[in-house]
């Protein structure tokens, strides 16, 4: 017998002997044998148990849209997102909406990030990114209403004693 054989053959007995609990109908001493088998096998082969689920586990992808053309702040955020969440992430060009279209919609470029991953990471990455994006816009917002002089000026026009933060550099 081959070694990857082998050893496809110890994981999926650790895999069978973890399904042996007192939730399943085992006694709980035969939980107590099963769960010392696995612990017995796993010291054996050195496997850990995340090897033993990575395996089947489901990779996705989730998309989430720019919602316009101009940069924003979050897109400097995108990549140390996907990273915490141990996810990839790339940017898919979509076909740019047709302005005669009576659904017409300036804020849908058909563009997108795309997280891809493990279903928990992708599902944590784009809500951290939509907590994140809703953070900066609230408190650019706020930042706005709070300095009259900077609310409608555009970031090349402020004023250099209004706020040195927004100055470009």
């Amino acid at each position: 017998m081959s070694q990857t054989a082998e050893l496809s053959r110890v994981k999926a007995r650790i895999k069978a002997l973890t399904e042996k609990t007192v939730a399943n109908g085992c006694t709980e001493a035969e939980a107590m044998a099963a769960a010392e088998m696995v612990d017995r096998l796993l010291g054996r082969y050195a496997l850990s148990m995340d090897e033993i689920e990575v395996r089947t586990a489901r990779c996705v992808q989730a998309e989430v849209p720019l919602g316009g053309r101009r940069r924003r702040a979050i897109d400097g955020c995108v990549p140390a997102i996907a990273r915490f969440c141990d996810c990839r992430v790339w940017l898919a060009r979509g076909v740019p909406p047709d302005p005669d279209d009576p659904a017409f919609d300036w804020t849908s470029t058909g563009s997108r990030y795309v997280f891809f991953g493990f279903e928990t990471d992708t599902a944590l990455a784009t809500y951290l990114f939509a907590v994140i994006d809703r953070a900066v816009s609230t408190e650019t917002s706020a930042f706005r209403w709070d300095n009259p002089q900077v609310r409608a000026a555009p970031r090349r026009d402020c004023p250099a004693s209004a706020a040195p933060a927004l100055r470009p550099r």
